[in-house]
């Protein structure tokens, strides 16, 4: 299955929050990386820490507070 998420995310419209982990054993850091390139502003990068599905677990207060800034950060939009 070819899903191209960098061509589709470079013709958003949106704010764009990019959350992923350096420890992702699935998909490379630098994927998100090169995703977080191509989005248009505005835009944020939330680096977690842990594996591909518990990294949000493990960053607990980290990903809270992150996903609230950047929440916060569009609302006035």
């Amino acid at each position: 299955i070819r899903y191209p998420t960098g061509e589709f995310l470079g013709a958003a419209t949106c704010p764009v929050l990019i959350v992923h982990s350096r420890d992702d054993e699935i998909i490379p850091y630098d994927q998100g990386e090169a995703l977080f390139e191509r989005a248009g502003e505005p835009k944020q990068i939330l680096t977690l820490r842990g594996d591909h599905n518990g990294g949000f677990l493990l960053s607990g207060r980290h990903y809270h507070d992150g996903l609230d800034a950047f929440l916060s950060s569009i609302s006035d939009r």
